[in-house]
C-alpha cells in the first residue's frame, strides 16, 4: 500500500513509477524467503559451518541468473525478474534448512522451547537495538540520497544504479563500455567515482572494526561509531 507513495517521496521519474512499484511489491512478498535464507545461513556460520552457506549463495546466484534469462526471454518483464530472485532464495533457504536439520539437529527448535524468557529478551534487545538503529540510519540516508538523485532526472538515476556494478574500476573508458555513448551519464559516473573511491578504505575499516565489536556483544559503541558515517 505504501510502495507508490514512498517512490513518489523519493522523486522517482514518472516513467519508472509503475514498473518500480510492481517490482517492489513482488520483492516484499518474498521477504519471508529472504529471511529464511539469511537466518539459516547465519545460524550455520555460528556453528562454524561456512561452506554450506557459501554453496547456497553460489546456487542462489546461478538460479537467479538462469531464471532472469528465462523470464526475460519469455516476456516476464519486471515481475519475472523479481520472481526469479524470490524463487532462488526459496530454493537456497530450503537447502539450508535440510542441511541444518541433518548436521545440527540441536539448532532446530522444539515446540517445548517456544517459551517467553524475560532475561533472554533483555539480552537480545541490548544486542540488537543499536544494530537496528544503525541499519535504519543507513537506509534512511540512502533513501534521502536516492530522492535527490531521482530529482536530477532519469539519466542521473540510471547512472546511480550502474555505479554499483563497477566499484573496482574507474575511468571514462570503463564507464563507456558499460553505459554506452551517453556522455552525460559517463561524466556523472566518472565524477562520482573520482570522489568516492578514495574513501572506501575508510569504509572497510569502519565496518571491519564495527563487526568485531558487534561480535563480542558491544553493539552500542559500534552503532555510535557507524551513525555519523551513515
Amino acid at each position: 500500500m505504501l510502495v507508490k507513495p514512498l517512490l513518489e517521496i523519493t522523486q522517482t521519474p514518472a516513467e519508472l513509477l509503475e514498473p518500480a512499484s510492481a517490482y517492489l511489491r513482488m520483492v516484499f512478498l518474498g521477504i519471508p524467503f529472504s529471511m529464511l535464507y539469511n537466518m539459516l545461513g547465519a545460524v550455520m556460520r555460528s556453528f562454524g559451518e561456512t561452506k554450506m552457506p557459501l554453496y547456497a549463495l553460489v546456487a542462489l546466484s546461478i538460479i537467479n541468473l538462469v531464471l532472469n534469462i528465462v523470464f526475460v526471454i519469455n516476456g516476464g518483464g519486471i515481475i519475472g525478474i523479481a520472481a526469479s530472485t524470490i524463487i532462488a532464495q526459496a530454493i537456497s533457504g530450503v537447502y539450508l534448512l535440510v542441511q541444518l536439520r541433518k548436521k545440527f539437529p540441536m539448532a532446530v527448535p522444539k515446540r517445548s522451547e517456544f517459551v517467553f524468557d524475560k532475561k533472554l529478551l533483555g539480552i537480545s534487545l541490548k544486542i540488537c537495538t543499536p544494530i537496528i538503529i544503525q541499519q535504519l540510519a543507513v537506509f534512511l540516508g540512502m533513501l534521502i540520497v536516492q530522492g535527490f538523485i531521482n530529482g536530477l532526472g532519469n539519466a542521473a538515476s540510471v547512472e546511480w544504479q550502474w555505479q554499483a556494478m563497477i566499484l573496482l574500476f574507474w575511468g571514462k573508458g570503463i564507464l563507456g563500455l558499460i553505459i554506452g555513448d551517453n556522455k552525460e551519464m559517463i561524466l556523472n559516473g566518472y565524477s562520482y567515482f573520482h570522489v568516492c573511491l578514495w574513501f572506501y578504505p575508510i569504509n572497510a575499516l569502519i565496518y571491519g572494526l564495527g563487526g568485531v565489536l558487534s561480535g563480542v556483544g558491544d553493539t552500542l559503541i559500534a552503532g555510535i561509531n557507524w551513525h555519523p558515517y551513515s
